[in-house]
């Protein structure tokens, strides 16, 4: 099947006005989503956006800038794509009942036919060095590694966000390594949100563990008690 345009308007955007404006005749789109991407990016967004932010950075003598970022921010995201499987399997063993040796397993992987990177000697260096590591970003080698290039993990999100090429693992790893970072999240806005459409109580980061709250939202002064 096939969708003309007057069925699935496509978006043109302009670059003077930063706007778009609904392209009257487009081309036949299969459902193969290859294809409708394929055109986009050809016809709609890529050049346009190449034009106002790639200029900026590759044309002005700052590709070493942005090849050291992209370095950076590949060896961060590694490591936090390990934290976060190490972790799920110190999650598994608890529930699970099993023993792991994570160094061994480490050792394991770098001895097999894909992987054998030499950074899965810095794992099996860091549960050798404590056997009760919670995660791989309190080692004391990989903190300082994150401590260090953080900034180039950063610096290429915020190019391939304004470049428009999606890199997914590079936006994962940041927001994980943000979030494991933080003693209070945002999130924890979603309790009071919960609580105010569905009174299903909150905890509050001041009182004592387990005590739940309420706060009669609707109500004048917003009171707010024990439950």
């Amino acid at each position: 099947m096939s969708a003309k345009s007057e069925e699935s308007p496509i978006l043109r955007y302009d670059p003077k006005t930063f706007g778009y404006s609904v392209i009257s005749e487009a081309p036949e789109v299969s459902q193969n989503h290859k294809s409708g991407r394929v055109y986009f990016s050809e016809e709609v967004l890529e050049r346009e956006i190449e034009e106002i932010f790639m200029k900026e950075w590759l044309l002005v003598g700052r590709a070493e800038e942005v090849e050291k970022a992209i370095e950076e921010a590949l060896y961060c995201a590694k490591i936090c794509a390990y934290a976060q499987g190490f972790q799920l399997m110190r999650a598994a063993e608890k529930e699970y009942d099993w023993t792991l040796n994570f160094s061994d397993i480490a050792k394991i992987w770098r001895g097999g036919c894909i992987i054998r990177a030499s950074f899965l000697q810095r794992i099996a260096d860091a549960f050798d060095g404590n056997r009760e590591l919670e995660n791989l970003l309190l080692s004391d080698y990989f903190a300082d590694t994150m401590a260090k290039k953080q900034g180039g993990l950063r610096k290429a999100v915020v190019l391939a966000a304004q470049s428009g090429v999606p890199t997914p693992a590079f936006f994962s790893a940041l927001a994980y390594f943000d979030g494991y970072r933080s003693e209070v999240l945002p999130a924890n806005l979603l309790q009071a949100q919960r609580d105010y459409f569905g009174a299903h109580t909150y905890e509050r980061v001041d009182g004592e563990p387990g005590q739940k709250y309420h706060t009669f939202w609707q109500e004048e002064g917003r009171p707010e008690r024990k439950v």
